[in-house]
């Protein structure tokens, strides 16, 4: 679970391209795809997609709503602190966004 998050920090840093984070990444325009695919790749690794590919994931890239990054930011952030409640809201949240009953968003709620 924490490799799951620190990856999953570490591509929302990227995607939102923020300077701060624990790992100081390039902005995602200085960064080409097969970079994003690394970040993907480690994430299956740890919490396999049912296909076993990325094509889900850069789903998720392509989604033009910046609140999805900035929540699932907040959720794998250490230093942010937040209870059980809120981390349930912040997971219901995320899966709300990029569809409930998509494949990707039954992909989220198993993160």
């Amino acid at each position: 679970k924490n490799r799951c998050r620190e990856t999953l920090l570490e591509y929302t840093c990227v995607r939102l391209g923020l300077k701060k984070g624990p790992v100081k990444l390039k902005n995602e325009k200085n960064k080409p795809e097969a970079d994003i695919k690394k970040f993907f790749l480690g994430l299956i690794k740890i919490c396999p997609t049912q296909d076993n590919k990325v094509d889900l994931l850069f789903k998720l890239h392509e989604k033009k709503d910046t609140k999805i990054f900035s929540l699932m930011n907040t959720l794998c952030n250490p230093n942010a602190k937040k209870n059980v409640l809120e981390q349930k809201h912040l997971k219901e949240e995320i899966t709300k966004r990029v569809g409930s009953k998509t494949a990707l968003g039954e992909y989220m709620q198993a993160l």
